[in-house]
């Protein structure tokens, strides 16, 4: 067994040399400019991946692309997913857990998979969500807010921990700096276009919450 931890400790260490090699123009750049590259890397990735499930998945032309709806997830993965989660994955977690040790990985991982997910993340989606579509935030809003949290949260971290807990072994436990958002943010365009799918339509998570009236019914009462 000290044997092959010794062997992947070794090849974990090649691998986090060779990610932080100054030789690819690429790579010295984005160890120069960590925080920038990363939050620009982040937000463009998020407003194309809800471009994307718009016209593929949904089958919108362009003319039809709901802009309101990619705002929300430009704005989401500028402001959270890039700011917010620069600060928190490379200056917080790495002061509450230093190191790169399994146990301070795991230390990360858990901080992120358990408080972070199910406290920060997925209420600052919905609100960003609802403050762009409603054109502000009210007590309306967030009282819808929290109807919309309670009534999608199980699933939601489901899906969310059957990504982000492997994901973020990876995250924590081998990339260097400059590397962990755009590892996040490559992994999240696919994470986007899941959300996009299943969350980008306000009015249609308004009518499962009943906070609207649903299709069928807004159909009979438009023709009477």
């Amino acid at each position: 067994m000290s044997v092959a931890l010794r062997i992947a400790s070794t090849a974990l260490h090649r691998a986090r040399g060779a990610l932080t090699s100054p030789r690819n123009p690429i790579n010295a750049y984005m160890m120069r400019h960590p925080a920038q590259t990363s939050v620009a890397f982040t937000a463009v990735k998020t407003i194309f991946a809800d471009l994307f499930t718009q016209m593929v998945v949904d089958g919108y032309s362009l003319d039809k692309i709901d802009w309101t709806r990619n705002a929300v997830f430009g704005t989401f993965g500028f402001c959270y997913m890039g700011c917010f989660q620069y600060w928190l994955f490379n200056i917080l977690f790495f002061r509450l857990f230093p190191g790169v040790t399994v146990k301070s990985t795991i230390q990360k991982v858990c901080a992120d998979q358990f408080i972070k997910g199910p406290f920060f993340y997925f209420p600052v989606f919905y609100l960003v969500r609802s403050a762009i579509n409603e054109r502000g935030v009210d007590q309306s809003i967030m009282s819808s807010v929290r109807n919309t949290y309670k009534h999608n949260i199980r699933s939601d971290l489901k899906a969310y921990w059957s990504v982000w807990l492997p994901a973020h072994c990876i995250t924590f436990g081998v990339l260097p700096k400059h590397l962990r958002l755009p590892w996040i943010a490559s992994l999240s365009f696919f994470w986007c276009c899941y959300l996009s799918t299943t969350h980008g339509s306000y009015n249609h998570d308004k009518e499962m919450e009943g906070v609207l009236p649903t299709t069928a019914t807004a159909i009979v009462t438009a023709n009477q």
